[in-house]
């Protein structure tokens, strides 16, 4: 059953924001359901949106829509249990503007009280990334049994 996991959001950072407008291109477009409005970051790389949850949760999936020639095209999973963030996963987005989804394996589904997902590589030429949406499915640790 797929779970929405937004409710459990407490804070999100991201590396830049494009010319520093917040209003047009900040982080909260990410998740307010709209498909016209995204986070762009600004030029260079990496690139990074760090999510820290209210409570600890187990992911299970992740889904992004990314504008087509702004995308991460080296994309790290950085998971925080206790302490420092340890990687988790490495993965490669596609070039495209449709959702792409990414499971996590069942092994690697564990308690974290917080994901950073950090673009090593861009698909375009000045580093940016462009993200229309993420969402994240599981569900809390506590519920985990």
């Amino acid at each position: 059953m797929e779970n929405d996991l937004a409710k459990f959001l407490k804070d999100i950072k991201v590396s830049s924001v494009l010319n520093k407008d917040h209003t047009t291109y900040g982080k909260a477009n990410m998740f307010d359901g709209q498909p016209d409005t995204c986070w762009n970051s600004d030029s260079g790389t990496p690139q990074s949106v760090t999510l820290s949850f209210t409570e600890p949760v187990c992911i299970d999936s992740l889904r992004a829509v990314f504008q087509g020639g702004f995308v991460g095209a080296k994309t790290v999973l950085h998971a925080k249990t206790t302490g420092a963030f340890q990687e988790l996963m490495a993965w490669s987005f596609e070039d495209v503007n449709t959702e792409q989804t990414l499971a996590i394996p069942a092994e690697q589904q564990m308690p974290i009280s917080a994901l950073k997902l950090v673009f090593e590589e861009s698909t375009d030429f000045y580093g940016r990334i462009t993200l229309y949406k993420l969402q994240l499915s599981g569900k809390a640790a506590k519920d985990n049994t």
